[in-house]
């Protein structure tokens, strides 16, 4: 029995020395575990710190390269600034010197054109537009030395440069109206005279009279009246389109009184009537009368 007794003692004594060294192996290791864990928070606040500190610094040297790039920038930018300025200050001497050569010449050529000079007068405009192209006065005065000569043909070239150097002038249309109707471009010349009303907004009575005009000679009544009355409207009454349109009212649209009233005015502006025009008057007068009455 105390044999049994003595064996089961050391069983226990055994037993409890593996659960102490058991103890003893978890707390080890649960120390361990936490000391690592403590480890890994230390390190990844520094390595957060490390990578804020990089950051911070990446930031500030991107910053300071931009303000070095904007600097570097804003130099030559003033720079190519004072470099446009010197070259705008040298074209604007340069084109002074050249717009008053050109000048001198147009003047050149007006005094040689009084003076019979016309190849002279000639030499001198192309001179002033070769430096100063696409001026209108030399070119205006090159297409009516050209009309002086006659020389239809060449005034209209010059007339169309015109036209390209000042394409918002409606009288710049309304000239070219003229040669091409001068050279039997009735159709061109109405063109023209209808550009010359639209880029003046509607306000050219003089390309409304030239337009009526070419309409009355193809016969085209109705619209050459249309126009002959805006001309009357924009420029108030004279005699010319008055006497234009009476008698237009009377040979072409039968409308007797339109025209006796038109002659009545035409002859109101004129202080010497013509006794024809009178009598004209007086005999549509009496045939109004006579359609009244009838």
């Amino acid at each position: 029995y105390q044999r049994r007794v003595h064996g089961h003692t050391q069983q226990l004594s055994r037993l409890r020395n593996q659960v102490e060294i058991m103890r003893y192996t978890r707390g080890a290791i649960k120390t361990l575990q936490l000391e690592e864990t403590a480890g890994r928070k230390l390190f990844l606040a520094e390595e957060q710190k490390l990578r804020a500190d990089c950051l911070e610094e990446a930031v500030d040297e991107m910053q300071q390269m931009e303000a070095r790039s904007l600097a570097a920038k804003s130099r030559e930018a003033a720079q190519r600034a004072a470099e446009l300025q010197q070259q705008n200050n040298q074209r604007d001497a340069m084109w002074s010197d050249l717009e008053k050569k050109a000048q001198f010449l147009n003047n050149s050529g007006v005094s040689r054109a009084e003076h019979w000079d016309y190849e002279g007068a000639k030499a001198d405009y192309l001179g002033a537009l070769k430096l100063k192209p696409k001026w209108v006065l030399p070119l205006t005065n090159l297409r009516q030395l050209n009309l002086d000569q006659g020389d239809l043909a060449t005034a209209l070239i010059y007339q169309n440069e015109i036209v390209v150097a000042a394409p918002t002038c409606p009288d710049a249309y309304h000239d070219r109206g003229v040669l091409q109707n001068q050279l039997g471009n009735t159709t061109a010349a109405v063109d023209d005279f209808t550009q010359a009303i639209a880029v003046s907004d509607n306000q050219a009575g003089h390309s409304y009279l030239a337009r009526g005009i070419l309409f009355e000679e193809t016969k085209d009544f109705h619209r050459a009246h249309e126009d002959y009355s805006a001309c009357i409207t924009l420029e108030g009454a004279t005699s010319k389109v008055h006497l234009r349109r009476a008698k237009l009212r009377e040979n072409n649209l039968r409308d007797l009184p339109g025209a006796l009233e038109d002659y009545l005015t035409a002859i109101a502006f004129d202080p010497t009537p013509d006794p024809e025009l009178t009598a004209r008057v007086m005999d549509l007068m009496g045939q109004t009368e006579s359609m009244r009455v009838y």
